[in-house]
């Protein structure tokens, strides 16, 4: 389940850059990265690394 919750969090960065939205982006964003480590869901490491590049993220943070 928390997969799942993961993917969400990264389609809801999606869709609030999209709206222009930044906070809420970067704290949806900043959600799945902590959960994706946490589970070691490596097969979304480069949609955060886009999401990352598109909020202006150093890949350290």
């Amino acid at each position: 389940m928390r997969l799942h919750l993961a993917d969400c969090y990264l389609e809801f960065a999606r869709l609030s850059l999209a709206t222009g939205d930044r906070d809420s982006a970067r704290k949806a964003w900043e959600t799945a990265k902590v959960m994706i480590e946490e589970m070691g869901y490596h097969r979304r490491d480069g949609e955060v690394a886009e999401l990352s590049a598109a909020l202006g993220m150093s890949k350290t943070e």
